[in-house]
């Protein structure tokens, strides 16, 4: 589950963000939280899961 918040994550930064990056209790908060706290202008957006779509 860490693994797959870490890759949504990165997908969504566009970086490389680590299990160091994620807040402490990251697991436990929505996903979008999780996403807003990492600076993603829009967390429920399309631009970050269709990137290709995005252009």
């Amino acid at each position: 589950m860490r693994a797959t918040l870490v890759a949504v994550a990165s997908c969504a930064t566009g970086r490389r963000v680590t299990l160091g990056d994620l807040l402490p209790g990251a697991l436990r908060r929505p996903r979008t939280e999780v996403l807003a706290l990492l600076d993603v202008a829009d967390p429920d957006g399309p631009s970050w899961h269709l990137p290709m779509l995005s252009h």
